[in-house]
């Protein structure tokens, strides 16, 4: 299987010109497209096999496919073994919990202000 590589873990060195760079932990499938870059990347998303088949099967009719020359354009052609066609950001958990934490507190307080909008749910938040 192909390896995935971290953030830490550059393809090239090359250090984007314009100097932008975002610093977000990701998982890279290495360059190239192949039918095993395919079996990782839907690894990857936990994809049921019948999605797998589906993918290897257009992959391969993908192969054997021209290029159209219907247009009267001139361009070099495409080196498709020369980029990676997965990009993954890695999620942390304790963002998650967070995430889970804020949405409890704000159907807690939404539940509570309708209690409240009651006299039956106002006499019940008194007692408490």
């Amino acid at each position: 299987m192909t390896k995935i590589l971290s953030s830490g873990e550059k393809q090239n060195s090359s250090t984007y010109k314009y100097g932008f760079v975002s610093d977000v932990e990701t998982e890279i499938a290495p360059k190239g497209l192949s039918e095993e870059t395919v079996r990782t990347i839907s690894a990857k998303k936990n994809e049921p096999k019948w999605l797998l088949e589906r993918r290897l099967d257009a992959f391969t009719k993908w192969k054997e496919m021209k290029e159209p020359d219907w247009a009267k354009i001139s361009y070099p052609p495409i080196d498709y073994q020369a980029y990676a066609y997965m990009r993954h950001l890695k999620r942390k958990k304790k963002k998650r919990i967070l995430a889970k934490l804020i949405l409890r507190c704000l159907k807690h307080m939404t539940d509570s202000a309708f209690l409240c909008g009651s006299k039956r749910g106002l006499r019940a938040l008194l007692r408490a």
